[in-house]
Protein backbone atom coordinates (compact mmCIF):
# COMPACT_ATOMS: atom_id res chain seq x y z
CA UNK A 1 0.00 0.00 0.00
CA UNK A 2 2.89 2.47 0.29
CA UNK A 3 3.97 2.24 -2.78
CA UNK A 4 0.49 2.92 -4.35
CA UNK A 5 -0.39 5.78 -2.01
CA UNK A 6 2.74 7.11 -2.88
CA UNK A 7 1.82 7.14 -6.33
CA UNK A 8 -1.56 8.31 -6.31
CA UNK A 9 -0.34 11.60 -4.23
CA UNK A 10 1.99 12.42 -7.45
CA UNK A 11 -0.01 11.23 -10.24
CA UNK A 12 -3.14 10.17 -11.44
CA UNK A 13 -3.40 6.61 -12.31
CA UNK A 14 -6.23 6.25 -15.36
CA UNK A 15 -7.40 3.02 -17.10
CA UNK A 16 -9.62 3.01 -20.21
CA UNK A 17 -12.37 0.56 -20.73
CA UNK A 18 -13.10 -1.60 -23.72
CA UNK A 19 -10.95 -2.22 -27.28
CA UNK A 20 -10.28 0.36 -30.47
CA UNK A 21 -12.60 0.84 -33.19
CA UNK A 22 -10.80 2.86 -36.01
CA UNK A 23 -10.65 5.88 -35.64
CA UNK A 24 -10.73 8.19 -39.51
CA UNK A 25 -7.63 8.11 -41.27
CA UNK A 26 -5.72 6.67 -38.53
CA UNK A 27 -4.63 2.69 -39.14
CA UNK A 28 -6.04 -0.22 -36.91
CA UNK A 29 -4.84 -0.26 -33.89
CA UNK A 30 -6.38 -2.91 -31.44
CA UNK A 31 -5.40 -3.57 -27.58
CA UNK A 32 -5.50 -7.18 -26.52
CA UNK A 33 -5.86 -8.73 -23.19
CA UNK A 34 -6.16 -6.60 -19.87
CA UNK A 35 -3.70 -3.47 -18.79
CA UNK A 36 -1.57 -6.37 -16.72
CA UNK A 37 -1.63 -9.04 -19.42
CA UNK A 38 -1.64 -7.99 -23.04
CA UNK A 39 -0.29 -6.01 -25.76
CA UNK A 40 -0.86 -3.15 -28.06
CA UNK A 41 -1.28 -3.20 -31.75
CA UNK A 42 -0.37 -0.49 -33.48
CA UNK A 43 -0.15 2.04 -30.80
CA UNK A 44 -1.22 5.63 -31.19
CA UNK A 45 1.72 8.19 -29.42
CA UNK A 46 0.05 11.01 -27.34
CA UNK A 47 1.37 14.05 -28.55
CA UNK A 48 3.65 16.27 -26.80
CA UNK A 49 3.00 20.12 -27.11
CA UNK A 50 2.71 23.07 -25.64
CA UNK A 51 -0.07 21.43 -23.65
CA UNK A 52 0.95 18.50 -22.71
CA UNK A 53 4.60 16.69 -21.38
CA UNK A 54 5.25 12.96 -22.51
CA UNK A 55 7.95 10.87 -22.02
CA UNK A 56 8.97 9.27 -24.98
CA UNK A 57 9.08 5.55 -25.96
CA UNK A 58 6.40 5.04 -23.17
CA UNK A 59 3.55 7.43 -24.76
CA UNK A 60 1.45 4.87 -26.34
CA UNK A 61 -2.04 3.99 -26.48
CA UNK A 62 -5.04 3.26 -28.01
CA UNK A 63 -6.46 6.34 -29.72
CA UNK A 64 -9.79 6.70 -27.26
CA UNK A 65 -6.81 6.89 -24.60
CA UNK A 66 -4.61 9.22 -26.42
CA UNK A 67 -7.84 11.58 -27.49
CA UNK A 68 -9.36 11.12 -24.00
CA UNK A 69 -6.08 12.63 -22.48
CA UNK A 70 -5.77 15.80 -25.29
CA UNK A 71 -9.09 16.52 -25.35
CA UNK A 72 -9.14 16.69 -21.23
CA UNK A 73 -6.40 19.19 -21.51
CA UNK A 74 -8.10 21.35 -24.27
CA UNK A 75 -11.18 21.24 -21.60
CA UNK A 76 -8.37 22.46 -19.14
CA UNK A 77 -7.09 25.06 -21.35
CA UNK A 78 -10.53 26.73 -22.25
CA UNK A 79 -12.43 26.78 -19.23
CA UNK A 80 -9.04 27.87 -17.48
CA UNK A 81 -6.75 29.58 -19.25
CA UNK A 82 -3.39 29.71 -18.53
CA UNK A 83 -2.93 25.95 -17.02
CA UNK A 84 0.68 24.73 -16.88
CA UNK A 85 1.48 21.73 -19.40
CA UNK A 86 -0.03 18.32 -18.01
CA UNK A 87 2.85 16.04 -16.58
CA UNK A 88 2.50 12.34 -18.39
CA UNK A 89 4.17 9.52 -17.30
CA UNK A 90 3.88 6.34 -18.98
CA UNK A 91 1.30 4.84 -20.68
CA UNK A 92 2.69 1.48 -22.98
CA UNK A 93 5.51 0.87 -25.31
CA UNK A 94 4.50 1.21 -29.55
CA UNK A 95 3.39 -2.75 -29.12
CA UNK A 96 2.69 -3.00 -25.57
CA UNK A 97 3.93 -5.86 -23.24
CA UNK A 98 5.62 -5.86 -20.19
CA UNK A 99 6.91 -1.35 -18.89
CA UNK A 100 8.79 -2.09 -15.94
CA UNK A 101 8.55 -1.68 -13.43
CA UNK A 102 5.12 -1.44 -14.04
CA UNK A 103 2.40 -4.13 -13.73
CA UNK A 104 0.21 -3.04 -15.80
CA UNK A 105 0.58 -0.15 -18.54
CA UNK A 106 0.56 -3.26 -21.21
CA UNK A 107 -2.25 -2.59 -23.91
CA UNK A 108 -2.43 1.02 -24.15
CA UNK A 109 -5.40 1.66 -22.13
CA UNK A 110 -3.71 3.44 -18.82
CA UNK A 111 -1.75 6.27 -18.09
CA UNK A 112 0.33 8.06 -15.38
CA UNK A 113 -1.41 11.52 -15.52
CA UNK A 114 0.44 14.52 -12.74
CA UNK A 115 -2.04 16.50 -11.30
CA UNK A 116 -2.39 20.23 -12.02
CA UNK A 117 -0.89 22.14 -9.21
CA UNK A 118 -0.06 25.68 -8.24
CA UNK A 119 2.92 27.36 -8.34
CA UNK A 120 4.89 29.83 -11.22
CA UNK A 121 7.20 26.83 -12.31
CA UNK A 122 5.92 24.59 -14.85
CA UNK A 123 6.14 20.73 -13.69
CA UNK A 124 8.57 18.69 -15.96
CA UNK A 125 7.77 15.56 -13.88
CA UNK A 126 5.42 14.45 -11.52
CA UNK A 127 5.40 17.01 -8.04
CA UNK A 128 3.61 15.67 -5.11
CA UNK A 129 0.18 17.48 -4.55
CA UNK A 130 -1.12 17.95 -1.36
CA UNK A 131 -4.12 19.96 0.00
CA UNK A 132 -1.91 23.13 -0.51
CA UNK A 133 -1.00 22.79 -3.97
CA UNK A 134 -3.55 20.86 -5.60
CA UNK A 135 -4.95 22.97 -8.28
CA UNK A 136 -8.39 21.99 -7.76
CA UNK A 137 -10.52 23.58 -10.48
CA UNK A 138 -8.25 22.54 -12.85
CA UNK A 139 -7.69 18.80 -11.62
CA UNK A 140 -11.35 18.18 -11.67
CA UNK A 141 -12.27 19.77 -15.05
CA UNK A 142 -9.32 17.27 -16.55
CA UNK A 143 -11.10 14.49 -14.49
CA UNK A 144 -14.45 15.60 -15.83
CA UNK A 145 -13.37 15.83 -19.39
CA UNK A 146 -11.79 11.97 -18.50
CA UNK A 147 -15.21 10.78 -17.13
CA UNK A 148 -17.55 12.38 -19.30
CA UNK A 149 -17.95 9.85 -21.81
CA UNK A 150 -18.22 6.35 -19.81
CA UNK A 151 -14.74 5.32 -21.33
CA UNK A 152 -12.76 5.66 -17.85
CA UNK A 153 -12.78 2.29 -15.77
CA UNK A 154 -10.47 4.12 -12.69
CA UNK A 155 -9.34 6.73 -11.54
CA UNK A 156 -7.03 6.41 -8.64
CA UNK A 157 -6.33 9.64 -6.69
CA UNK A 158 -5.35 9.83 -2.87
CA UNK A 159 -7.75 9.92 -0.07
CA UNK A 160 -7.12 13.61 0.79
CA UNK A 161 -6.93 14.55 -2.44
CA UNK A 162 -9.98 12.34 -3.47
CA UNK A 163 -12.22 14.77 -0.84
CA UNK A 164 -11.30 18.20 -1.95
CA UNK A 165 -11.91 17.32 -5.46
CA UNK A 166 -15.70 15.07 -4.68
CA UNK A 167 -16.02 18.85 -2.26
CA UNK A 168 -15.62 21.04 -6.13
CA UNK A 169 -17.84 18.58 -7.82
CA UNK A 170 -20.59 18.98 -5.31
CA UNK A 171 -19.84 22.48 -4.62
CA UNK A 172 -19.00 24.32 -7.53
CA UNK A 173 -19.30 22.30 -10.11
CA UNK A 174 -22.94 21.42 -9.21
CA UNK A 175 -22.86 17.51 -9.33
CA UNK A 176 -25.79 15.27 -7.38
CA UNK A 177 -25.32 12.90 -4.77
CA UNK A 178 -26.25 10.19 -7.24
CA UNK A 179 -23.43 11.53 -9.30
CA UNK A 180 -20.98 11.21 -7.02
Amino acid sequence: MGIMKTLVTTMLIISVLGYHQPVGARALCVSVGKPSNGWLIGGVALPASERILVREGRNFGTPEMVDAIVAAVDEVHRRHPGAHRLVTGDLSRRDGGKLPPHVSHQSGRDADIGYYVHGHIPPRWFRKASKETLDVPRTWTFMASMLADDKVEYIFVDPALAKLLYEHARDTAGMSQSEL
